[in-house]
């Protein structure tokens, strides 16, 4: 990773009344890190590149109205890039060498060759404007303020434009050209190791793209501290909020001027449910009250604490995938996958029939030498649309506590936390329309499975999807299913803080210190905190393969759940005017979630999401739950009629057999984070106002390895994958470079301040 930064500020007072500042920071950075990951490991190849660039020009003015009124205006713009380039090389390693190239080759336990999210592109452009008015009036201090914003932000991404092939061992099992088992006779190789699918990108225009969209932000506040006594201290304030464009509110989120005319830009979703209803956010005003008392006259003890309602920014990934993933502008293609023929097996060739023994390839079989040589079909990978009710998220927070000065150096808090979050967006299947909507385009089956739309100007029939047998038959019917981005997830946090702090003494040897504690409990119902990767449905493919009625939204653990966390920060001068400060910071381990790849890569239905390490504390406990699951009745193949609940099976009326090869040495689940940094510093003075500051940093100073991974795909940073051999492995390490708790780094700094 090379990362520069540069920071610049500029101070102007042309007299006693007013303060103007000029801020400008620069930040280029440029990592390799692993690719997009699907499978437990990547490959070399399989990584990618990655360029951040932002600038960022501030400017504030500060004016004193009056001894009483103080006025500020501050602008700001800022822009950034996130750009990832087709990675090089790229080509997977094969036996023999040169399969594939430059395709994406994906084994159970490795992801090989150019990854399949690249190339993609981020922009944001920012504009920001905001005005804040203070007036102390008597006991009365009084904040007025607005704030407006104007950004936008636009997309590309190559989705599975390398070409991704998937494959059904890690290693062949048997020689697929001469029906033997591998040997040196029959030796075996890659291309022995059947394919089960290829995709490949079938955008009209490569690579896609997402135009622009703009949203404009308006806030508005009022606060007002009021002192009604020496001992008790009021807080009082309002604000409002509204986001006017990022709900499927863009110039961008509109609905086709035909229905049967193909528009690329043009969201034909929304000429069937309509446009999205504006109104909920006219109604974000978050109330917000507080207080500070000291009770019975004690001088040195406070009781504090309040509630507010808080209202989310919503971004503006959501509408730019409603824009990308509109069933046109980036649609996929199938390819047959490999074919044998085997004693006993069915006398059709078949890709089951390449797991028989004495098994061979079919005559035209694709294999690693030619693994797109089948036949193929394109498919939508689903169409994206913000609920017409979507409404901005927002949390009601709760705080009570206590804190008591001890002499003249010591302070401790008690405080505890309740935060209950609302209308968080969440990506959920589409089962049924809205009351008073019909559409010849979309098929909601039973209420129980996804609803199929298909592309108005395709001509195809929707029925076809359920019923392919239906008049008239289309046989190339491209159904896709839609994917709503509702507000009905909600969020869980209660906490107790407890922090004891002593002051710094001046002179050498008098250190000052802050020892933080949290201990918590997170619950939430959707696996990352607006949208799930690639606007994918976060619901359980194997609970939609249970084809549930009046399916709900599942409550489990959050994925940075921590019980206890514990934060020890110091900061002392110690001789030749060197002053160090360090921290240590621990915190037991985040739960882990589990999946089987015969689920769809879901997990068993009769596990919580986020089980492994809370409701499943081991090894044995997994065990238990996978025998369970086992022994459960089958799934039905489709929803027209109420099946079982739980049950067994991907949903298509087969069954799966699960196995935990690990298990049985019953492993624990999860890993503590312990990482200790320190700062040195030293600075120099000169004639005022110069100084020079020469600062010194390390993170991780023990080099301690931390397990995590990333919210949104497994931030446990364990494989999770039950039947793997490498189940609850180490994958990933948090923090990265000069991150927290990443490998050990050194960073050395200048600061020259005049």
């Amino acid at each position: 990773m090379h990362d520069f930064r540069l920071t610049s500020k500029f101070d102007w007072i042309p007299d006693e009344k007013d303060h103007i500042s000029l801020r400008y920071s620069f930040e280029r950075s440029l990592d390799v890190d692993n690719g997009f990951l699907t499978q437990p490991a990547g490959s070399a190849a399989n990584r990618q590149q990655s360029l951040n660039r932002y600038n960022s020009v501030l400017a504030s003015w500060t004016r004193s109205l009056s001894s009483r009124q103080i006025n500020t205006v501050i602008y700001q713009k800022n822009y950034f890039l996130n750009c990832i380039p087709a990675f090089s090389p790229n080509d997977p390693v094969t036996n023999p060498a040169g399969l594939a190239p430059g395709n994406e080759v994906r084994f159970p336990s490795l992801q090989d060759g150019a990854n399949y999210r690249i190339p993609q592109r981020t922009r944001l452009a920012r504009d920001q404007v905001r005005d804040t008015f203070y007036w102390s009036l008597g006991k009365h201090g009084l904040r007025f303020g607005a704030e407006y914003q104007y950004y936008g932000s636009d997309i590309l991404f190559d989705l599975f434009g390398s070409g991704s092939l998937f494959m059904t061992e890690d290693f062949p099992t048997q020689n697929l050209f001469t029906g033997t088992p591998c040997s040196t006779a029959t030796p075996c190789d890659d291309t022995d190791i059947p394919i089960a699918i290829g995709l490949k990108s079938g955008a009209p225009v490569r690579p896609p793209t997402g135009p622009f969209v703009h949203n404009n932000y308006l806030g508005l506040f009022v606060q007002d501290d009021w002192r009604i006594k020496p001992s008790l201290t009021l807080n009082l304030g309002l604000r409002w909020d509204g986001d006017f464009n990022s709900l499927g509110e863009t110039e961008h989120d509109k609905a086709c001027p035909s229905l049967t005319a193909a528009s690329p830009n043009g969201e034909f979703i929304r000429n069937i449910l309509g446009p999205h209803d504006s109104s909920a956010k006219y109604k974000n005003f978050g109330p917000r009250v507080g207080f500070a008392w000291g009770p019975f006259g004690l001088k040195n003890t406070v009781v504090r604490g309040g509630y507010g309602i808080y209202y989310d920014r919503v971004i503006l990934e959501p509408a730019e995938l409603e824009e990308v993933l509109n069933g046109r502008v980036l649609p996929i293609t199938g390819f047959a996958g490999s074919s044998c023929t085997a004693p006993g097996g069915t006398a059709k060739p078949s890709l089951g029939n390449c797991s028989l023994t004495g098994a061979v390839y079919a005559a035209g079989s694709p294999t690693l030498a030619s693994p797109f040589s089948g036949g193929s079909s394109p498919f939508g990978i689903g169409v994206n649309v913000i609920d017409p009710k979507a409404a901005t998220p927002y949390v009601q927070q709760f705080t009570l506590g206590v804190q008591r000065q001890f002499g003249r150096d010591y302070l401790l808090s008690v405080d505890g936390l309740h935060n209950f979050g609302n209308r968080q967006l969440i990506p959920r299947f589409l089962r049924s329309l809205p009351s008073g909507v019909t559409s010849p385009f979309v098929d909601c089956p039973n209420g129980r499975d996804p609803c199929n739309i298909v592309d108005p100007a395709s001509g195809q029939n929707v029925l076809d999807c359920s019923n392919p047998t239906a008049t008239p038959v289309t046989p190339t019917t491209t159904c896709q299913q839609i994917t709503d981005f509702q507000s009905a997830a909600r969020t869980w946090y209660d906490a107790m803080l407890v922090s004891f702090q002593k002051r710094p003494g001046s002179g050498t040897w008098h250190p000052g210190f802050n020892i933080s504690y949290t201990l918590s409990k997170t619950f939430d119902e959707q696996q990352d905190d607006q949208v799930s990767p690639s606007g994918a449905p976060t619901e359980n493919p194997a609970i939609v393969g249970m084809h549930v009625n009046d399916l709900r939204i599942e409550k489990g653990y959050a994925v940075t759940d921590e019980r206890h966390r514990l934060v020890v920060y110091g900061s002392m001068e110690i001789p030749w005017k060197l002053n160090i400060s360090p921290i240590w910071t621990w915190a037991s381990h985040v739960p882990m979630d589990s999946v089987v790849p015969g689920l769809g890569s879901g997990r068993l239905p009769n596990i919580p999401r986020n089980a492994l390490g809370r409701q499943i504390p081991d090894g044995k406990a997994l065990n238990a739950a996978v025998a369970a699951y086992n022994a459960l009745p089958t799934c039905l193949a489709n929803g027209n009629t109420a099946g079982p609940v739980p049950c067994n099976g991907p949903g298509d009326g087969t069954r799966l057999a699960v196995s935990c090869p690990v298990c049985s040495s019953n492993p624990k689940f999860g890993d503590d984070f312990n990482s200790i940094d320190m700062r040195l510093t030293r600075t120099f003075h000169f004639t005022e106002p110069h100084t020079l500051q020469f600062i010194a940093e390390v993170f991780n100073l023990f080099n301690i390895t931390n397990i995590r991974g990333t919210t949104n795909r497994n931030y446990s940073g364990f494989n999770n994958t039950i039947s793997s051999p490498t189940f609850n492995q180490a994958l990933d390490t948090a923090g990265k470079f000069f991150g927290s708790g990443g490998p050990r780094a050194f960073q050395f700094a200048l600061r020259y301040s005049f």
